[in-house]
């Protein structure tokens, strides 16, 4: 894991530095341990109630370092790294939930 944790590092720091990628949560951000429910709500067709079971496909589409290739176990659910990052925000809008294809959240009307 180190290895990919290292390159994903390197690969997001030259995009920063480049200036053709900007972290989407300011840095003085607060951590979350979950999604705004007051934007969000469960896919009424989401069939694993709260969790997200063996879907992945937003860790999949992004590469993520901290996701286990065998098994598709989060390594970080719940960590610093988790709150303070995406994983534990994610989705915050539509387009999030479109660029992943996101089955279980829906934004709330």
């Amino acid at each position: 894991m180190v290895p990919r944790l290292t390159g994903y590092t390197y690969r997001q720091a030259y995009h920063y530095l480049r200036k053709d990628f900007s972290p989407p949560i300011p840095i003085t951000s607060p951590p979350m341990r979950g999604q705004d429910l007051t934007l969000l709500q469960i896919n009424p067709l989401w069939q694993h109630g709260e969790s997200c079971a063996d879907c992945g496909k937003c860790c999949r589409k992004m590469d993520c370092p901290l996701q286990e290739r065998e098994t598709g176990q989060c390594q970080a659910y719940d960590s610093f790294f988790w709150r303070y990052f995406n994983c534990g925000r994610y989705p915050s809008s539509q387009a999030e939930i479109d660029r992943y294809e996101c089955p279980k959240w829906v934004m709330r009307t």
